[in-house]
């Protein structure tokens, strides 16, 4: 390397150095950076503002209804139900949102355009009482975007924007405020009874160890009335008893019981009783006519009336043919004496003798049969499965009968007449009831022939 080279090499050398110790020195004593300020926050206009303590009152109407709400000894009380317990939660919920009012947008200061935002006829009204006097707000129509509500107050003619979730609680209904506790859960109902104005009533009783009259070994249900029959558990579970514990909690609206009341929604002359028997305790309504989309029901001791919707009551109508076992005389051989059918002209009797015991035996018109003969005969025509439900009575004359007879004495007898071209109609003790493919008991009369 030249010697003019090196000299250049150690000059840019010498110059990287001094420029590293300054870069340091710059480090080690520049004054300290501060970050930028933060953008000033705000909780938006403030329209009302009170120490929730001081709040007194509230008197609440919309869509739904009116009430009010009071403060009487330190404790919230709702007018007309003094003896109701009050939902903590809910009444925080309102002391919370009113007693601190504030919007982000002013939207119309001068009140010109209240029909526009639908404040002229306002969707609900919610006057808050104080120890300093009273405020009233009106919440209008929903914003074009649906995220919220036009309000104003009776301080001026403002128009404020109110977020959805605000204006919720002043849509809320009494029934939101009351804590009625705990609803029965149909697990526990043991038995239901339905008593129509018009008509017979329902009634189905829980038996764990299988139906009394042993006419369905798969339902652990019995109904009693209008008749004696099994009901399916899926059935009764559905159509019933979930519906039954779940109707208190469509309520909308809530009402003091009393004559008055009771005549003005309908309650004096009920069209349904419910009668329901849990494992622990019993609960008893009242059910009005419907009144559009509601009915009104009391619970027997509650002391109030609640509005609930007329679809969670449609269960009221339930038939017995729509909860009872859809498979006929499923019974346990151990509980036959005997089967008795006839069909073309003829009939033929089985006898059954100790069906469950070591010695059992079994006879056709008088000859014995063998145990597993007369067992895959029997497995033929014991489990009979409904087609439908008949909406008329069969067309004809009956074509066929089996009669089973339990060996506490009881009956089961079921005929058989034209429906349509594809089905018969099936009586059950003489009352018509269900349709049957007729192929399936064309096949069951025709294995009369080969026993």
């Amino acid at each position: 390397m030249s010697a003019n080279k090196r000299f250049i090499l150690n000059i840019i050398i010498v110059a990287a150095v001094i420029c590293a110790l300054i870069g340091a020195l710059y480090a080690l004593t520049r004054p300290e950076e501060k970050p930028p300020a933060p953008e000033e926050y705000t909780n938006g206009i403030e329209v009302f503002s009170v120490d929730p303590e001081a709040m007194t009152s509230a008197r609440v109407s919309n869509k739904n209804g009116g009430y009010y709400l009071y403060k009487y000894n330190g404790s919230w009380r709702l007018e007309g139900f003094d003896g109701i317990t009050l939902d903590s939660n809910m009444l925080d919920a309102l002391t919370n949102t009113f007693s601190d009012v504030t919007s982000p947008q002013l939207v119309d200061e001068t009140g010109e355009n209240a029909a526009a935002f639908g404040l002229s006829s306002p969707e609900a009204t919610v006057v808050i009482g104080t120890d300093g006097g009273e405020r009233a707000f009106y919440i209008g129509g929903e914003t074009p975007d649906g995220n919220g509500y036009y309000f104003s107050t009776d301080a001026g003619p403002e128009v404020y924007f109110m977020e959805s979730y605000v204006a919720d609680v002043a849509f809320l209904t009494a029934r939101d405020y009351v804590s009625l506790g705990a609803s029965f859960a149909a697990e526990d109902i043991t038995e239901i009874r339905i008593a129509p104005k018009n008509g017979p009533p329902l009634h189905v009783v829980m038996n764990p160890d299988g139906a009394a009259d042993q006419y369905g070994l798969l339902s652990y249900w019995t109904i009693t009335e209008p008749e004696k029959r099994s009901a399916s558990n899926s059935d009764v579970m559905t159509a019933l008893l979930t519906p039954a514990a779940e109707m208190e909690s469509t309520a909308s609206g809530i009402y003091e019981d009393n004559a008055e009341n009771r005549a003005a929604l309908g309650l004096s002359s009920p069209d349904y009783s419910l009668d329901v028997t849990l494992g622990s305790g019993a609960a008893s309504y009242l059910i009005s006519p419907a009144d559009g989309e509601y009915r009104y029901i009391i619970r027997d001791g509650a002391g109030y009336i609640l509005r609930v919707d007329d679809e969670g009551c449609a269960f009221l109508a339930s038939t017995m043919e729509q909860v009872a076992e859809k498979y006929l005389a499923m019974i346990d051989v151990a509980d036959l004496s005997g089967v008795e059918m006839t069909a073309n002209g003829e009939t033929k009797v089985f006898t059954v003798l100790d069906g469950a015991g070591e010695n059992a035996s079994f006879y056709v018109d008088g000859r014995e049969l063998g145990e597993d003969e007369f067992r895959g005969f029997y497995q033929q025509i014991v489990a009979l499965l409904v087609n439908g439900v008949l909406d008329d009575a069969p067309a004809g004359e009956t074509v066929g009968s089996i009669t089973y007879t339990l060996n506490s004495g009881e009956k089961l007898r079921l005929d058989f007449a034209p429906y349509d071209e594809r089905s018969y109609g099936v009586y059950i003790n003489g009352r018509r009831q269900y349709s049957m493919l007729r192929k399936n008991v064309d096949k069951i009369f025709d294995l009369m022939k080969d026993i």
